[in-house]
This record gives C-alpha cells, sequence and structure tokens, in this order.
C-alpha cells in the first residue's frame, strides 16, 4: 500500500508539470526564433534551462576566429568562442553536407546532458538557424514523452481492479491527454466538447 501511495503521488506530481508544459507559456526572453522553437518542443523545465544558454549565447559569446578546414562539406568550420572565463575557449566545431548538420563543443554540455550549449546556441544564431536541428532534440527531453498507458491510475495491480475498472481508467487517462493536447486552443476545444 506505501508503494502505490508513493507511485500515486509521483503520477499525480507529473501529471500537474504535464498539464504546466501544455497549458502555460514561459515568457521568452530573446527575439530568436530557436527559443520560440525550443518552447513548443521542450517541457517547461528543460524549456528554462535551455533558455539561459539561449539569453548567454547573445550576450556573451563572442567569435574570436573562424578556421575553414575541410572543402568537402558545404560549411566547415572550427569556432573559437571565449568563456566567462579569461582564460578559458571553448572550441565549436559546425560542419554542414546537404541537410546533415553536425555540431560540437569542447564544452561537452550535450554529452553530458543532452541539451545544447551557449556555444551551439551561438553558431546556430550565427548561421541563422530558425529551428533546433532534430538530431539534437533527445526524445526524453520532449513534453510528449509519457506513453497514454503509464497515465492509468492502477497499473502496478491490474488485476486488483475490474475489467471494467481498468476500461474506466483508461478512458480518462486517454480524455486528459486528449485535453492537455488542445487545452490552449478554445476553437479546437469548443469543437472537442461539441464532439463529446
Amino acid at each position: 500500500m506505501s508503494f502505490d501511495s508513493a507511485i500515486e503521488k509521483q503520477r499525480h506530481h507529473q501529471s500537474l508539470l504535464n498539464y504546466q508544459s501544455t497549458t502555460t507559456t514561459p515568457k521568452l526572453r530573446t527575439a530568436l526564433a530557436v527559443e520560440k522553437h525550443a518552447l513548443e518542443i521542450y517541457t517547461h523545465n528543460i524549456f528554462l534551462d535551455i533558455q539561459k544558454d539561449l539569453y548567454k549565447s547573445v550576450f556573451y559569446c563572442v567569435q574570436e576566429s573562424v578556421v575553414i578546414e575541410d572543402e568537402n562539406f558545404d560549411d566547415f568550420y572550427r569556432n573559437s568562442l571565449p568563456s566567462h572565463c579569461p582564460n578559458i575557449r571553448y572550441k565549436v566545431v559546425f560542419s554542414r553536407m546537404g541537410d546533415r548538420i553536425c555540431i560540437s563543443c569542447s564544452c561537452k554540455l550535450f554529452v553530458q546532458e543532452g541539451l545544447l550549449c551557449r556555444h551551439m546556441f551561438f553558431i546556430l544564431n550565427m548561421k541563422e538557424y530558425h529551428e533546433i536541428p532534430s538530431n539534437f532534440i533527445l526524445r526524453r527531453r520532449g513534453k510528449d514523452i509519457i506513453a497514454d498507458g503509464l497515465l492509468r491510475k492502477k497499473y502496478s495491480y491490474p488485476h486488483k481492479g475490474s475489467k471494467n475498472e481498468c476500461l474506466i481508467q483508461d478512458a480518462y487517462a486517454i480524455l486528459r491527454l486528449s485535453i492537455n493536447k488542445i487545452g490552449n486552443n478554445e476553437d479546437e476545444l469548443a469543437k472537442y466538447i461539441k464532439q463529446i
């Protein structure tokens, strides 16, 4: 019973966070299209972390040098960016071959946490990208990571309830997810209510 209670608390907290991510919008700090794109795809907590680096990429990053290294790529740059510490420089490697984009930074934030760093955002902004490249969007950081069936209330011991009770819980989970997805759009919500 203690386990079920603890899981129920986690589910409730997760539902509140999901609802917050789908129905509210944090304030944007820059005019970058990349920031708007990040707001659409990431949860609030992840977006707020990314927003800090986006802001710092605009106001704290400066390009020191650019070296074009490989003529086989459409673009291949090795950039040197100073950090907030005067003796540290970060090297950002950007390459593009057709639609494929590769960016790496010596600060290794993407490798460690799966989030683009301010240095990578600086290069994306410099290259006039309006969206985060899809190969840098990790599914575990997105808004739609929780599968529908995981939001059922008593999925740990489904044999305790009747089949009818399990179906009712599934219906509630589907209804809650549907409302969360269209909660910001008044017209879609009105249509949905009318259909029900």
